[in-house]
């Protein structure tokens, strides 16, 4: 029989032979410090604790050269300890964050139909008013999310979710320590001090040179480029070279992958954005916080009064991206930036729809972040996908756990992806895909009945697909409705009713 311990606990066995000192004696409610020194198995662990080496067997994800604090529950042979709990400070800053991307975040759908119109040169009149920056950056988001077709091969669909932006900061690590060796001062980390003018203030390091790169591998842009307008609103200029290390004499290249990512390129949008709304708000216009404004002058009373911020078109609802969610269809929208007759109310637009599309890439990260005691990870990803006739949106729950012992007695892993979208005239769709060693199983769930018989008519030949790469089928089926919902963990703490 197998035994399974609590996801919370370590259960001490033997300790080391190379151990010189004796064995020391566990009391219960003792506390002691320990440190991973081995990862040997996915369940077993060496651990020092004091001058003493264990062997622990549990299942949480222990990482090498981690510090615990455990606390001794159960002492004699085999002695239980349970890893006491992150200090406050750990946990607070999560919450924190999410309090704050809550309100911000919206559906990316408004942005993405902007984005589209603007780089397929839709809003000319726009275009021409658009500081050159901005525009730039609007192409640069937009021919870097992948296109439909990428998406059929197993390498495009991968380097699609690289880019997505939920991994932006930890693909952009390596690229920043490796620019702080040649960047000792506390300049900008985007260029080398011997630059012949220093970096703008961003909202995001970025990349050595401030031309955004095409990845490499297949072709971003389609085979007819549908970027010209925008593309010749460009003013003509070189190229800058990158930066150089006077002292070694070497270049300091950002990695070309990291172009590509989608959280990068709307960071770099935003600042552009940010930049030009304070240039385009004239100077009359108040910017005291309310209360502050009591002297002011009535507004019809003298001299005309400059044109303020209006309220941005409001974008389609989205529930937030959520660990204790499943992702949700989310329909595409129309453009709002030709309801606009001025550049500052244009501009404003963009500005709050990519503010908003942040806060969700950031909620989505969040939401990506393991959990204290537990094992099984969770990623959440939204991906734009970009084709002739629009952008679609899907929105991918990955998840990975413990899928029992195969034929060989060896654990398997059980890896799920749940996705959500919203294409006419499918309508709301759902799909959910699990695979455990050789075996497939697949669900569809579609809300309106014809698009049911649709995807049932097709099973049969998806039955084939996986019996060609030698998968075996266990379960195949499409169900009107929608899924069951994903077990709830404890939410975070986000409004306190105590002072």
């Amino acid at each position: 029989m197998e035994i399974r311990l609590p996801t919370s606990l370590l259960q001490l066995q033997a300790p080391n032979t190379a151990s010189t000192t004796a064995s020391p004696v566990l009391k219960v409610g003792e506390v002691l410090a320990a440190t991973v020194l081995e990862r040997l198995s996915q369940n077993l662990v060496r651990i020092a604790l004091g001058n003493t080496v264990f062997r622990a067997q549990t299942p949480l994800p222990l990482e090498l050269g981690q510090k615990l604090q455990l606390e001794v529950v159960r002492g004699g042979n085999l002695p239980l300890l349970r890893p006491l709990e992150r200090p406050p400070e750990a946990t607070q800053g999560r919450e924190l964050l999410l309090r704050d991307a809550l309100p911000r975040q919206q559906s990316l759908a408004g942005l993405l139909a902007n984005l589209r119109g603007l780089a397929r040169g839709d809003q000319q009149s726009l275009l021409r008013q658009l500081p050159p920056t901005v525009i730039e950056r609007v192409l640069s988001a937009y021919r870097t999310m992948p296109r439909a077709d990428t998406l059929s091969q197993a390498a495009g669909l991968r380097r699609a979710v690289e880019n997505s932006g939920a991994f932006f900061e930890q693909r952009a690590l390596p690229m920043l320590r490796a620019l702080a060796q040649h960047e000792p001062s506390s300049a900008s980390p985007q260029r080398v001090p011997n630059t012949a003018s220093p970096a703008p203030a961003q909202s995001a390091p970025q990349p050595a040179a401030p031309r955004t790169e095409t990845p490499p591998g297949p072709p971003v842009l389609p085979s007819k480029p549908d970027t010209g307008p925008l593309r010749a609103s460009l003013p003509a200029r070189p190229p800058s070279p990158p930066p150089q290390d006077t002292a070694r004499g070497e270049t300091v290249r950002a990695p070309t992958q990291l172009g590509a990512d989608f959280k990068l390129n709307l960071l770099r949008l935003l600042t552009a954005l940010s930049a030009a709304r304070e240039s385009l708000v004239p100077p009359s216009e108040p910017r005291t916080p309310p209360g502050n404004q009591g002297n002011s002058e009535p507004p019809n009373a003298g001299t005309p009064q400059a044109p303020t911020r209006s309220t941005p078109t409001p974008t389609p609802l989205a529930p937030p991206p959520m660990r204790t969610t499943l992702p949700q269809p989310q329909a595409g929208a129309e453009a709002t930036l030709n309801r606009f007759t001025s550049l500052p109310e244009a501009v404003e637009q963009l500005h709050q729809q990519t503010r908003a599309a942040v806060a969700r890439l950031e909620l989505s990260q969040l939401a990506s972040l393991p959990e204290e005691g537990t094992r099984d990870p969770v990623w959440l990803v939204e991906l734009p996908v970009r084709h002739r006739a629009g952008i679609d949106l899907f929105q991918l729950r990955i998840e990975r756990r413990q899928g029992g012992r195969g034929e060989d007695g060896k654990e398997q892993e059980l890896w799920s992806v749940s996705l959500a979208f919203d294409l006419e005239p499918l309508g709301p769709l759902h799909a959910r895909i699990t695979l455990c060693g050789e075996r497939v199983s697949t669900l569809f769930w579609a809300q309106r009945e014809n698009t049911v018989a649709r995807v049932q008519a097709s099973l049969e030949k998806l039955q084939e697909r996986f019996d060609q790469v030698g998968l075996q089928v266990e379960r195949l089926a499409c169900r009107q409705g929608t899924p069951p919902a994903p077990h709830p963990d404890p939410p975070a703490a986000l409004v306190r009713e105590t002072a």
